[in-house]
């Protein structure tokens, strides 16, 4: 049995927990392998129906960094707003009750926040997909190193991908406040990004280093595609002033093709308005060709490639 923490944890880990039973186990058995070890756990389970905290409570059993509170659901920005005032370490770091950390995830991440230059408020690493079973997809989030502003993680989309990648000073939430707690989705893109407004140290560091597993299921909040089109519309209306117009043109793109899938019907004015102010970024992404296939048809994109392909050939040819 590990031996009551003396230190100060230097790290608080929080997981948001909701009907994630089958998942939670793995969760916390992937926290408590931890090479870095000076952390408190905080798994907050959101008002569960099925055995989340049965399961998380004998996964944590014997470990006294861990502890579980207990609300009612109101959904995962309240949860991570509950951890947090229960935190007591100087770094932040969120885990979703579905997802899983590589073993030296923390440690890397704390690395990250040694090379980073003044003024990195948060540091995220790479992320790997895998399925419902845990088995590895072919997708990842792998953003380039380097330091992420505001405008860079706007017009990204949310580089990080997730919210189980990202290790955040404490400070920046006393700062920048908590989670939004009524947003439908990205909520963490949201939170991120009134850090990269309000804190003094406001930029993110990205480090190249796989920190997290991130499972793709049916049934989970990032699955819901038509709240993740109303998150970036409540998040264009929050911060999009704040952007250059090629930025935000870029921004737009994904959440544009998001939004054709739904019939949501701010498709066409978040693509038209990508394609006025970032063609270059619509015209050089495959979402932004499936953007403009949606907007003005199929045939005009390919006579598009086909004209393409016929200058290079003659230049070449």
């Amino acid at each position: 049995m590990r031996e009551t923490p003396t230190a100060k944890p230097l790290v608080t880990v929080i997981t948001a927990a909701y009907n994630v039973a089958p998942f939670i186990g793995e969760t916390v058995a992937s926290v408590r392998r931890q090479s870095f070890e000076r952390f408190e756990y905080i798994i907050v389970d959101d008002g569960s129906t099925d055995e989340t905290t049965e399961t998380a409570a004998q996964a944590a059993a014997g470990d006294p960094r861990i502890r579980i509170v207990s609300i009612s659901h109101r959904g995962p920005g309240a949860a991570r707003n509950a951890g947090l005032r229960e935190a007591q370490g100087d770094f932040i770091a969120f885990i979703d009750g579905d997802d899983m950390w590589t073993t030296d995830a923390l440690t890397m991440l704390l690395e990250g926040f040694r090379q980073a230059p003044a003024g990195v408020g948060a540091v995220f690493g790479h992320t790997v997909h895998i399925g419902p079973a845990g088995a590895p997809l072919s997708s990842r989030s792998a953003p380039p190193q380097g330091v992420y502003d505001l405008e860079r993680m706007f017009a990204g989309n949310c580089p990080p991908g997730n919210g189980s990648c990202l290790l955040v000073k404490s400070s920046c939430f006393y700062e920048a406040g908590g989670f939004d707690e009524d947003i439908p989705s990205a909520g963490d893109h949201e939170m991120w990004l009134r850090i990269a407004r309000d804190s003094a140290d406001a930029l993110f560091y990205c480090t190249p280093h796989v920190v997290a597993k991130y499972r793709v299921r049916q049934g989970s909040i990032s699955a819901n595609v038509a709240a993740k089109v109303a998150g970036h519309g409540l998040i264009f209306e929050r911060y999009g002033a704040l952007l250059l117009p090629s930025a935000l043109g870029k921004a737009k793109i994904y959440p544009a093709v998001m939004a054709f899938s739904v019939g949501d019907a701010r498709a066409r004015e978040w693509g038209w308005s990508a394609l006025r102010r970032a063609p270059l970024d619509v015209l050089g992404t495959v979402n932004g060709r499936r953007l403009v296939a949606r907007l003005v048809g199929a045939v005009w994109v390919r006579d598009l490639a086909r004209s393409r392909l016929r200058r290079a050939s003659l230049k070449w040819g």
